[in-house]
């Protein structure tokens, strides 16, 4: 027979009601308690399993800055903060570079089972760069142009694949073109600045006619104009 008593053993074992079970053949009754008269005694005591709701992270600095991010875990059963290396220890993964980290508790001594948390690290905002290029006008001659680009934050030069990536927009046709700096690895956000493409002036254009003179005929007369090196409809109109 298994007989189940729910007496704390001693409050020295932090464990809330601890459970003993006792097996023997026979049981006796003693000042109205049961006794159990056996040879063979055996005492289990579980440790208590760690549950999420009782870990939670304090404040940190999220950007990164190239040290480690250890944000300071308090764990707490009901009213009880447990202590830290006696009922838990604490590691942290994946938590010096931008992005998602881990901190992962586990439960020692009178505490079993694992909770993991995440927290972020913020990469620095690109915003806030500088971009020069190694040229800001060009004449339009109807190919791409793509500026060389340098990024700086403060005297630090960034590395482009590295810390950020280029997208060229609008830099064909006469008007602006846009370079975009996009955040990468530690750096996030992203950050433009402008470019001309000069039109084409016509001054100084060969202007050839089919015929030199037209006789009159009553009706609107438009001959076609041909500029040199330039395409009608597209590089330019008649009026």
């Amino acid at each position: 027979a298994k007989y189940i008593s729910t007496d704390k053993i001693s409050s020295a074992l932090s464990i809330a009601e601890p459970i003993f079970i006792v097996e023997g053949k026979e049981t006796t009754k003693i000042n109205d308690e049961a006794k159990c008269n056996s040879d063979a005694q055996e005492l289990t005591i579980a440790a208590k399993l760690l549950k999420d709701s009782w870990v939670t992270l304090g404040e940190y600095d999220k950007v990164y800055d190239g040290n480690p991010k250890t944000p300071e875990v308090t764990v707490k059963d009901g009213e009880t903060v447990l202590a830290k290396d006696t009922d838990y220890t604490v590691t942290y993964k994946d938590n010096v570079d931008a992005g998602t980290a881990t901190v992962t508790v586990e439960g020692i001594g009178n505490y079993s089972g694992t909770v993991e948390k995440t927290f972020e690290i913020n990469g620095i905002n690109i915003a806030t760069s500088t971009i020069t290029l190694s040229q800001y006008e060009y004449d339009y001659d109807g190919t791409q142009h793509k500026p060389d680009v340098t990024v700086k934050m403060g005297e630090t030069v960034l590395v482009e694949g590295t810390d950020y990536e280029v997208e060229y927009a609008q830099n064909t046709e006469a008007g602006n073109g846009y370079v975009t700096v996009k955040g990468k690895g530690k750096y996030e956000g992203e950050n433009r600045t402008a470019f001309a493409i000069k039109s084409i002036s016509l001054e100084g254009k060969s202007i050839t006619l089919p015929e030199e003179s037209f006789e009159y005929t009553g009706s609107e007369i438009t001959p076609a104009v041909t500029i040199d090196g330039l395409t009608a409809g597209t590089d330019y109109e008649v009026t």
